[in-house]
């Protein structure tokens, strides 16, 4: 005691990034106290220190950077000055000497997709072919330690066509989890690979490696490549300012460690035209990438007042999809959009100030008209087969319920006013139901 202990290392040799350490990892006394303790059974305590600094269990007390052969350290143990009772003390403290070697992998980035094709007219799939994603820009990976611990994340460098990912030295004797994910992104870098936010539309790959330093990683695509494709014995044909817009849900994030994509967002992707366009069937109208948030999707097209959706498409990862359909005017897919239907709704029943329409008789509000035209109301307004609904229905924001008595009238209970459609008789005032022409 009092005196000073040399740790040394001599003749080290290792790979660059390498380093060798050795910790204090325990003593002789139960709970790894600094005590000492005499054959009678007395106890005495003391301290380490490395120059000024105390030396507590688990400390690092010598560290050797790759490229030096040897290193040094002396600790000092401190003489305790509460000894009670004479005797011989003992006690012994154990040394770990470690090597952390860096961690190199070499990764590749697949790009291959399985294609298929899901024609939205009849819902035939077919698949077959091969395709190709867009090549990231950005490469990055992670170290998860058994308890669950992460490093940094580091950047990789591409070099030809591999990508090397260096990471810092790492424990010899640890099983590490190393994370790998790659986009075509911009903006700022991950900072944790098991909670990756992902950007609408960018092509994303992801790997992970288990245990040990590996190399040769192949990184695949997490995303879906969907195509919109016109399909048709009519041409699609949009005029300059018209705009097709599809929306469907997209994931908010990846989890490279568990492979699975978190959260749900809306995603809408817009294709503008500049000039009239004249598009043959067989012609892409445009691609977008999906973060799948599930296998089942629903992708709802717009243009102009229509919109049409195509339901329950699966969009597994390392696929390309190919939507193919007929978007003229031809097709029977198109419905009024939501906004349309509600405006054109209101039209029927309300004045530009919101007053109800009609001629008023005992409190209701009197219109006539011709059935054909009241079955046009309820299937392209409403949505539904004309006849009696005594369930409310909440549409448009209104609550109604309707009551046909067929071949005479039919009548509307909206919230709380009730208008009345008198049929095939030639009076004023006349329930109008706006046309809408599918003419592109």
């Amino acid at each position: 005691m009092g005196e000073t202990a040399t740790i040394k290392a001599e003749d080290v040799s290792l790979p660059y990034g390498g380093k060798m350490t050795v910790s204090l990892t325990g003593t002789s006394v139960e709970n790894n106290a600094f005590t000492l303790k005499s054959a009678e059974g007395a106890t005495i305590g003391y301290t380490i220190k490395n120059g000024e600094t105390p030396v507590n269990v688990g400390d690092t007390v010598l560290t050797v950077e790759a490229g030096n052969a040897s290193g040094a350290t002396e600790l000092t143990f401190t003489e305790p000055d509460n000894v009670q009772y004479s005797g011989e003390y003992t006690g012994t403290v154990t040394f770990t000497v470690a090597a952390a070697l860096p961690a190199t992998f070499i990764a590749t980035v697949d790009t291959a997709l399985e294609e298929m094709t899901v024609n939205f007219d009849d819902g035939i799939e077919q698949s077959g072919g091969e395709a190709q994603a867009e090549q990231p820009t950005r490469f990055f990976a992670q170290a998860v330690r058994p308890d669950g611990g992460k490093t940094d994340v580091i950047t990789g460098t591409k070099s030809g066509d591999g990508i090397t990912f260096a990471f810092p030295a790492q424990e010899s004797d640890t099983a590490y989890t190393y994370l790998f994910w790659a986009d075509n992104a911009t903006g700022d870098a991950p900072t944790d690979l098991t909670a990756v936010p992902y950007t609408a539309g960018t092509a994303a790959y992801a790997a992970m490696a288990s245990g040990t330093a590996e190399q040769n990683i192949t990184l695949t695509p997490v995303v879906t490549k969907v195509t919109l494709q016109h399909s048709g014995e009519k041409s699609f044909e949009p005029k300059d300012g018209d705009a097709l817009t599809v929306t469907f849900s997209s994931a908010e994030g990846y989890n490279v460690q568990q492979g699975a994509s978190t959260g749900t967002a809306t995603q809408t992707v817009t294709k503008n035209y500049v000039s009239d366009e004249t598009i043959a069937s067989g012609t892409d109208i445009c691609h977008f990438y999906v973060l799948a948030p599930s296998d089942a999707n629903d992708v709802d097209i717009s243009f102009r007042t229509h919109h049409l959706t195509i339901s329950g498409i699966s969009m597994s990862a390392d696929t390309r999809i190919i939507l193919s359909g007929d978007l003229s005017s031809n097709s029977d897919k198109w419905e009024l959009t939501e906004a349309q239907r509600k405006e054109a709704f209101e039209s029927c029943f309300f004045d530009e100030n919101g007053d109800p329409k009609g001629q008023i008789d005992v409190g209701d509000y009197i219109f006539y008209s011709d059935q054909s035209t009241v079955e046009r109301f309820f299937n392209e307004i409403l949505g539904m087969p004309k006849g009696t609904y005594l369930q409310p229905i909440n549409l448009f924001g209104y609550t109604i319920t309707c009551i046909d008595l067929e071949g005479h009238y039919v009548t509307f209970y909206v919230n709380d006013i009730t208008f009345a459609i008198i049929y095939n008789q030639a009076q004023t005032p006349t329930f109008e139901v706006p046309t809408f022409e599918k003419d592109w």
